[in-house]
């Protein structure tokens, strides 16, 4: 999955990145690892999933 990286450069300046995440299939869905923030994970569904 790419995602955008917002970021606070060593200039204080926003800077934007874009990211690669690792997606594991899973139960429900394909899951990433857990990033470095408070705790955040990405998921991607099929369009027939129904939670």
């Amino acid at each position: 999955m790419k995602v955008t990286r917002v970021f606070t450069g060593d200039d204080d300046k926003s800077h934007f990145e874009e990211v690669d995440i690792e997606l594991t299939p899973g139960a429900v869905g394909s899951l990433s690892d857990p990033q470095s923030v408070t705790n955040l994970i990405f998921r991607e569904t099929g369009g027939d999933y129904d939670l």
